[in-house]
């Protein structure tokens, strides 16, 4: 086979960031449909036994071993883990082969993105100044792909697909920056003895990937253990997961020769599957079983990572901390917060914070000829997407549970998330929507 045609096979397995722009489109549609439930639950007469559920305690023991949590901590912090190799895992993929993958490419998203935090970061700054909710200021700073995709679908065939590609650029470099905000900001009360124990295994993983090892299992086993060492540390462990993600092997440095015996094994096994004497259905599904395996193997590690986590963090992971964190109760004294710094800071930030620093930001790096904006696209339409990009959701739902401990500001931040990510989605829609032909 020529290494062109091989080339073509390999972009094709190796999915681009518009080839999964459709399934977390559709993970979003089940967000929607979830947020919606948990909110009908825990403002019916079974919402104080739904809210308190969450915090159910139970133990996890092995030999002396012996770790307390409830099930938000599950939620939160263990399996949004595997949320976060596949946030590290396509941030790696998109700035190795994607949207991201050279500075003419990646510098708009970058800089929207920054722009996208920044500003917000100040409103917030601004209302909460000097308070002890000053913590929060990371809040309004994220974007939700899913639900900001999801909302941009709505507008159908008639929107750009460039346009598309460039919110979801955005919000993938969006991630990157909330990854070092949680870092750097939002871990307290450090354990230098596991912080370095911590640090060992980070060395061991990327001396793993030098060595040109490839053994997920072995990179699993270190995963867990730089999980359980970033816990007791202190530092957020889903942190682990992107270090984690961008640890594992993206490609291979002799990709054709890998190629080339791989698919010479699963040829033999289709011919052998072909064979019009071969009758036993047992080795009929044992070389099924090998075809499928061997298949594997032509891909890089992190490759089969991603594609084995994105149906479970979508459909399972996502919708699942849907359900576990944005039940909140929606009476008059949640409305009765909505004039307070917490809730100004954040409804305020991911609207005009959000949509303005996105849209400044864009436009000075074209004016200075930092950057240019994709064929095709409008101001206009630039300005509708920095308003769907104020959709925080899941990744503001996520921060406010780091940056507050008291259950009050707590409450009061989800609901001004979800009122401003509402608002957010409903005016970028309007402005993006295309005017009828008269």
């Amino acid at each position: 086979m020529s290494k062109l045609s091989i080339k073509k096979l390999k972009d094709s397995l190796v999915l681009p960031i518009n080839n999964y722009i459709k399934d977390v489109e559709f993970s979003g549609l089940i967000l929607i449909f979830v947020t919606i439930i948990a909110l009908l639950i825990a403002n019916s007469r079974f919402g104080s036994a739904f809210l308190h559920f969450w915090h159910t305690e139970f133990e996890f023991h092995f030999g002396t071993f012996k770790m307390v949590m409830d099930f938000h901590i599950l939620i939160n912090d263990v399996l949004m883990t595997l949320f976060f190799i596949v946030v590290g895992g396509e941030i790696k993929r998109e700035i190795i082969d994607g949207a991201l993958s050279s500075k003419e490419k990646a510098i708009l998203p970058v800089i929207a993105a920054l722009g996208g935090m920044f500003f917000p970061a100040i409103i917030y700054t601004a209302f909460n100044f000097g308070q002890q909710t000053s913590s929060g200021w990371g809040i309004p700073t994220a974007t939700d792909i899913a639900f900001s995709l999801t909302v941009f679908s709505l507008l159908g065939k008639k929107a750009p697909f460039s346009l598309k590609i460039f919110l979801a650029a955005l919000a993938i470099a969006d991630d990157l920056g909330a990854i070092v905000v949680i870092a750097l900001f939002y871990s307290t009360n450090l354990d230098w003895y596991h912080l370095s124990g911590g640090i060992v295994v980070i060395a061991i993983l990327f001396g793993l990937n030098k060595s040109g090892i490839k053994d997920l299992r072995l990179y699993s086993f270190f995963g867990i253990v730089l999980w359980y060492f970033f816990y007791m540390a202190g530092i957020h462990p889903t942190i682990a997961g992107v270090i984690f993600a961008i640890a594992v092997p993206f490609s291979f440095k002799n990709y054709e020769e890998i190629f080339d015996k791989q698919l010479k094994i699963v040829q033999d096994c289709v011919a052998n599957l072909t064979d019009k004497n071969l009758t036993d259905k047992l080795l009929r599904g044992e070389l099924i079983e090998k075809m499928q395996e061997e298949s594997h193997k032509m891909e890089a590690p992190l490759h089969n990572v991603l594609m084995f986590l994105h149906p479970i963090t979508n459909y399972f992971i996502m919708p699942l901390f849907a359900f576990a964190n944005a039940g909140v109760i929606i009476n008059s004294e949640a409305f009765s917060t909505l004039l307070s710094p917490v809730s100004l800071g954040i409804m305020v930030g991911l609207m005009i914070g959000k949509s303005t620093g996105i849209w400044l930001t864009t436009y000075f790096a074209v004016k200075l000829k930092i950057a240019q904006i994709p064929d095709g696209i409008q101001w206009k339409q630039i300005y509708g997407m920095a308003w769907l990009a104020g959709i925080g959701f899941t990744m503001s739902m996520f921060v406010t549970g780091l940056a507050f401990t008291d259950k009050q500001y707590i409450e009061t931040a989800k609901v001004a998330i979800l009122l401003a990510s509402t608002l957010s989605g409903i005016i970028g829609y309007i402005i993006l929507k295309p005017k009828k032909d008269v």
